[in-house]
């Protein structure tokens, strides 16, 4: 196995445990989204939202990751609109 391939399976391990990490997240959207519901809480909280973008405002790939998890965050919301409307 070369080098290349080498690096390849490590970022396809990753890639495994971000996928599986963003199901369990978004398992976890639901229920808080239920909350949510059942205490008429709004979707969107900008305090939180604020608050998850701090943990990587000092990380060499600031960008990026605010990139991503801008991504991530639409989701969730979407997950919760969805789950308000359809239940």
């Amino acid at each position: 196995m070369n080098s290349l391939d080498k690096y390849r399976k490590e970022i396809d391990k990753i890639d495994d445990s971000i996928i599986e990490l963003l199901e369990q997240r978004f398992n976890l959207v639901v229920e808080i989204g239920q909350y949510k519901k059942e205490n008429n809480l709004p979707v969107f909280d900008a305090k939180r939202e604020s608050a998850i973008k701090q943990k990587f405002t000092t990380k060499k790939y600031q960008d990026s990751l605010s990139n991503i998890y801008d991504t991530i965050l639409k989701e969730s919301k979407t997950i919760q609109y969805d789950k308000e409307h359809n239940n």
